[in-house]
């Protein structure tokens, strides 16, 4: 006989709502592929571009450091410019979608606890982001010596448009996912405190 947890039936994870996955993450990690595949090494020749990854590359110093320790600094600085100027609007449609396993049990927990949730996921989100937006200032020589357990990853990400191409992506994919999880939650937990 089972026991009645006083939870709802669906209070454990559901994977049946994968709305944010196929509708907002998938098209941004698309986006993200085809355009470090086909993206032009020179983009002087377009001067709108060359306009919009300037200004981006102003604002985020990681794009010209990762560009610049690339075999293709070009294409690079193009697929970041993009991934960042798309990143708010993927985290934008994506919040709404986000289902969340652990909503039917959040009234359980304190109201402190439910903010430290919701600070540890503001904390994972912006250090995610700060990878990708700080990359360090390093040469193309050091990127593949680096060696370690990440030397691989920096082969691959530095070495090969299709390396680039697989790799770059899942990093602003998850940025995303996590980041509007997050807000998600935030509104949910402030929603929590007004009904009680």
């Amino acid at each position: 006989m089972e026991e009645d947890s006083g939870l709802p039936a669906n209070a454990g994870p559901r994977f049946g709502n994968n709305d944010v996955l196929r509708h907002t993450i998938l098209p941004y990690c698309l986006l993200g592929f085809l355009v470090a595949l086909l993206a032009p090494e020179e983009s002087s020749k377009y001067p709108t571009i060359a306009a919009v990854i300037s200004g981006v590359s102003s604002c985020i110093p990681g794009i010209d450091h990762l560009a610049n320790a690339t075999a293709s600094p070009g294409a690079t600085r193009v697929f970041l410019a993009v991934m960042w100027i798309f990143f708010p609007l993927v985290v934008a449609i994506a919040t709404p979608q986000v289902d969340l396993a652990c909503v039917p049990r959040l009234h359980l927990l304190r109201r402190s606890d439910q903010w430290f949730l919701v600070g540890t996921g503001v904390a994972i989100s912006l250090f995610s982001l700060m990878m990708i937006a700080f990359f360090p200032a390093i040469t193309m020589a050091e990127a593949v010596s680096q060696g370690g357990r990440g030397g691989w990853l920096m082969i691959a990400l530095t070495q090969s448009r299709i390396g680039l191409a697989l790799i770059g992506p899942l990093f602003f994919c998850i940025a995303a996912t996590w980041s509007a999880a997050t807000i998600k939650l935030a509104y949910l937990v402030s929603q929590t405190e007004r009904t009680r």
